[in-house]
């Protein structure tokens, strides 16, 4: 089935489709059948860019995004002027290290590079609209969330590669990204059913992932639940659904518990707000 799926880097709040992408196949061991054609203003995808890559790796394909938005990055930090809100900021050293951490991934193509991005991403995006981050890096970190597809796929290729046996280390840093908002951009999958979502993480150890998003403020639950219902949250999880094969399959051999840990969540986000 083809579907479409955002690859274009974005300088802020740009956005560009790229067209012409297929689901994967878990047990695909050549190539990702997702990318069979290329976006308008891009250079046609290589089959080394869209070839499964090794254990540990992420796609060559999401360089050319990542490279887009660290030159953003870049970019947009050369421009910062001298300051208590500006060079002078803590937040100027923060976003250095995100992008060191970002030519580390270029150079690595490493999921544990890209997950290194996670805890930076995270402080950040908390604090934007906030008075702890001067406007110029509140409006910095939405261009640099523009690498949600990059986050995905580390994330995607890790649960294949570790055949979905994730240490509770990584775990977190999967509930990190889908519990805060902003990680995840809804219009990235507006036209491609993302591979793995909040559910998805929730398969992974339903027990797990419940006690520790009951340590995080109850916001953070309510971004992951995102107000969906077992059926709706897990549709996609179905044997015929369209998220990933090892999800779908770990899913169908856990349903009960799963279904039951996301009630409880649900419940849990619903006594803190007092309802």
């Amino acid at each position: 089935m083809k579907i479409a799926a955002i690859y274009i880097a974005r300088i802020l709040t740009t956005i560009a489709l790229a067209d012409g992408l297929t689901l994967p196949d878990s047990d695909s061991t050549l190539r990702d059948p997702r990318y069979t054609g290329t976006g308008a203003n891009q250079a046609p995808f290589t089959e080394d860019e869209i070839a499964v890559p090794p254990f540990g790796e992420i796609q060559k394909i999401h360089l050319r995004l990542l490279i887009e938005t660290r030159e953003m990055l870049e970019k947009a930090l050369a421009e910062i002027e001298s300051g208590p809100e500006g060079r002078e900021s803590p937040w100027f050293a923060k976003f250095q290290a995100l992008k060191t951490i970002m030519v580390q991934i270029e150079q690595s193509r490493l999921q544990a590079d890209v997950f290194a991005l996670i805890p930076l991403m995270n402080e950040a995006l908390e604090k934007k609209n906030s008075d702890e981050m001067p406007q110029t890096f509140s409006n910095i970190i939405r261009g640099v969330c523009g690498i949600s597809t990059v986050l995905v796929n580390a994330i995607e290729r890790h649960i294949i590669d570790h055949n979905t046996q994730i240490s509770n280390e990584v775990l977190v840093s999967f509930i990190t990204v889908y519990s805060q908002g902003g990680f995840i951009l809804e219009c990235d999958w507006e036209e491609s059913p993302i591979p793995v979502s909040a559910p998805g993480i929730m398969i992974l150890d339903p027990a797990y992932v419940v006690s520790q998003l009951k340590k995080m403020p109850w916001r953070k639950a309510n971004v992951f639940i995102g107000n969906r219902d077992v059926a709706f949250a897990f549709s996609s999880y179905e044997l015929k659904g369209t998220a990933l094969d090892l999800l779908k399959k770990k899913y169908a051999t856990n349903k009960n518990e799963v279904g039951a840990k996301w009630e409880e969540l649900i419940a849990w986000v619903a006594q803190q707000k007092g309802e």
